[in-house]
């Protein structure tokens, strides 16, 4: 890639990540956030893009500079990316499951979404997301000889895959789970869309924005699977067209990796009314100055009440 493009690529994901930090400290501030099943499924998204933007910036570094690395530091870096793709979109399937739950079951929403629920939930989506690339590592390890993991190359997926076995393996993994977080996603959309025509004039614009979240996790969903297609894609390009495949592959980068990365603040950063207004006060400075010290005051008026309290008891 050009010196310029790898340049202006380090200032936009420099401005996505300080952007989803940002929105980390948010909800970290207050108390409702870090209680509530959907903030702390949002805070889980939130990690994982900033752990996929910071790991694939650095192989788009590596592959500038033609840095080689060993196998098996490769191989983990790859498992990373993995995770963190498939617990991005297990997390968006949790996010429309939760949105199902509220429109369609709100009297048992307050049971079903706790934050113990929701922390345990992040356990599962992590355990989950590990179960592909674990498959798929276990396999190569077991059908190459020593030598392969003595060998340097530039960090690629298709590097790792020894037989062809080994690509068949792991798209068959990654398709049978988009196609069951598909499943649930299309699931869910159905059945707000009928709670949103059998709703109360009221009740319907509640369902009404659960659907268009809804429908914003199917488009995010649908390029984290477009991340998927690529490798076979450009590896077919870069045999017929290597300055094509350049272009495509930096396109590919732009518009599939860093994309759905910063499609998460304008969801929930500027959808979600009560996070938006956190937000705001943020930016307009509400917790500096004496807004801050008075919350710190009264925090710590608390917190001696509840010491006192206890000592006269």
């Amino acid at each position: 890639f050009p010196g310029l493009v790898v340049i202006l690529l380090q200032v936009l994901i420099g401005v996505f990540l300080a952007i989803n930090l940002f929105l980390l400290g948010t909800l970290l501030s207050r108390d409702q956030f870090r209680l509530s099943m959907r903030y702390i499924l949002f805070a889980n998204m939130l990690l994982n893009d900033c752990w996929f933007l910071v790991i694939s910036d650095v192989l788009l570094l590596f592959y500038y500079f033609g840095i080689s690395t060993g196998l098996w530091l490769c191989m983990a870096v790859y498992l990373l990316l993995a995770l963190s793709n498939l617990a991005t979109a297990c997390t968006l399937t949790a996010m429309t499951l939760e949105r199902y739950v509220a429109v369609c079951l709100p009297l048992r929403h307050a049971e079903l979404c706790s934050g113990q629920r929701a922390l345990g939930g992040v356990a599962f989506i992590g355990g989950l997301g590990c179960i592909p690339g674990a498959v798929f590592f276990l396999a190569v390890f077991a059908s190459v000889g020593r030598d392969f993991f003595e060998r340097r190359l530039m960090c690629d997926i298709h590097s790792l895959e020894a037989y062809p076995w080994h690509n068949h393996l792991r798209s068959g993994m990654f398709a049978a789970y988009f196609l069951a977080i598909g499943g649930v996603i299309v699931f869910c959309y159905v059945r707000i869309m009928k709670a949103a025509k059998a709703a109360s004039a009221r009740e319907r614009a509640a369902s009404r924005k659960g659907l268009g979240t809804v429908s914003l996790h199917a488009v995010q969903l649908l390029l984290c699977l477009m991340y998927l297609l690529l490798p076979p894609i450009e590896k077919a390009l870069a045999r017929v067209d290597r300055d094509a495949f350049q272009v495509v592959r930096l396109f590919n980068y732009v518009t599939v990796i860093l994309s759905p990365r910063c499609l998460s603040p304008l969801v929930y950063g500027l959808r979600d009314e009560m996070f938006f207004k956190a937000l705001k006060s943020y930016v307009l400075g509400g917790f500096s100055g004496k807004n801050w010290r008075r919350e710190k005051r009264q925090k710590l008026h608390f917190r001696l009440g509840c010491v006192f309290s206890s000592m006269a008891d």
